[in-house]
C-alpha cells in the first residue's frame, strides 16, 4: 500500500498513515510491553535488547529488501511512525 495524500482545508496536503505504518506501531508497542520478545539467544543465554527496531520486507524487482526502522520510544502514533520511517 502506498502513502495516500489527503487534501486539507488550507490547500496543503497531509500524509495519511498506511496499514504498514500502523502495523509497525503495533509491533513496536508489543515489543515495548513484552521485552522478552525483543531478544535473541546467544550461547544458551537470552539477550534482551534495549532498543526497538522493526524491519519491514519490501518487494523489489530483484527480490526483497528489508529496511529497518529504528523506533525511539516517544513515537506514540502511527503518523509519527510514518514520519520516522520516511526520514
Amino acid at each position: 500500500m502506498t502513502v495516500q495524500q489527503q487534501e486539507t482545508s488550507n490547500g496543503g496536503s497531509q500524509m495519511k498513515p498506511s496499514v504498514t505504518d500502523i502495523l509497525v506501531k503495533v509491533v513496536a508497542s508489543a515489543l515495548s510491553d513484552f521485552p522478552r520478545l525483543n531478544a535473541h539467544v546467544q550461547a544458551d543465554r537470552l539477550i534482551i535488547k534495549k532498543s526497538i527496531n522493526v524491519g519491514v520486507a519490501v518487494s523489489v524487482h530483484d527480490g526483497l529488501i528489508v529496511p529497518v526502522v529504528p523506533l525511539p520510544g516517544d513515537l506514540q502514533t502511527p503518523a509519527a511512525v510514518s514520519n520516522c520511517a520516511r526520514s
